[in-house]
């Protein structure tokens, strides 16, 4: 399996410009399709807003985001131009989890952005949904920070269960490009890095090289431990599975699934 198309959630805000480099860089490794979206909202109206005056703010709002299209279409087509890939520009009406959930489907990966805490925008709360709705893997990008080749080093978080097996085998082409692979297993206990060296084992046979690593965790402090381990290793990709048993953004992320959502320091490719 390799990666033949991958979709790309845009938008007018300054990260969008890292991402796109790195979906690009991704695309050209890959020679996969490089389909970018752009979702156009519409306007929450309040209600209570008489007739006239909410038929101008609902102008004013088309106006706006039409301006906020070009901008981010522009953007894109500048940033693709002479790259030596294929790529195509969509702009679907929709909020933008139900724009990136129904287009991202059909692609190999999904690339969107961390939630920004300083800034904020419609998309907040983007990756979360898609994480655990789109079916799809999810590749998240930090809202800071600067990764050219994102893949080159990957850590492998590896606990055995499903969605740690999932978020595997979707990152396998990527893994198979890097060119440091780390698998690490955090547990409660020592001794369990019979699981890590087991999957290195397995890696191996399909033509990756890898090491395993093991921490042992205290008092929830495996998110923690695992970006401490991705420094450590300079990883540039942090793959993992995601656990949730709801669909509702509110309620639906465990808890290290959350936090390392909010504080990932490397792309970090998600599958639930």
């Amino acid at each position: 399996m390799t990666v033949r198309e991958i979709t790309l959630h845009l938008d007018e805000t300054p990260a969008t410009a890292r991402r796109t480099e790195g979906a690009i860089t991704l695309a050209a490794r890959f020679g996969a399709h490089l389909v970018g979206v752009i979702p156009e909202a519409p306007p929450a109206l309040p209600g209570y807003l008489a007739v006239d005056a909410g038929a101008q703010l609902l102008d004013r709002w088309i106006a706006e985001a039409r301006e906020r299209t070009e901008e981010a279409r522009a953007a894109f087509e500048a940033r693709v131009e002479g790259r030596g890939i294929e790529s195509s520009l969509r702009v679907v009406q929709g909020g933008h989890a139900e724009v990136m959930t129904a287009t991202g489907r059909t692609s190999d990966l999904i690339v969107v952005a961390q939630a920004d805490p300083d800034t904020g925008n419609l998309a907040d709360g983007l990756a979360d949904d898609l994480v655990m709705s789109a079916g799809r893997p999810v590749l998240v990008w930090p809202y800071v920070g600067e990764f050219a080749a994102p893949g080159t080093r990957a850590l492998v978080a590896w606990n055995g269960s499903r969605e740690a097996t999932r978020a595997l085998h979707d990152a396998m082409p990527l893994l198979a490009a890097a060119e440091q692979v780390v698998v690490l297993t955090i547990a409660a206990e020592a001794g369990r890095a019979r699981m890590a060296e087991d999957l290195v084992a397995a890696l191996e046979r399909r033509g990756i090289a890898a090491e395993a690593r093991e921490r042992v965790a205290r008092d929830g402090d495996a998110p923690e431990l695992l970006l401490s381990a991705a420094a450590e290793c300079s990883a540039d990709l942090i793959v993992m599975g995601a656990w949730g048993h709801s669909r509702l953004r509110e309620v639906m992320l465990g808890g290290a699934t959350r936090e390392v959502l909010d504080t990932m320091t490397a792309p970090t490719l998600f599958s639930h």
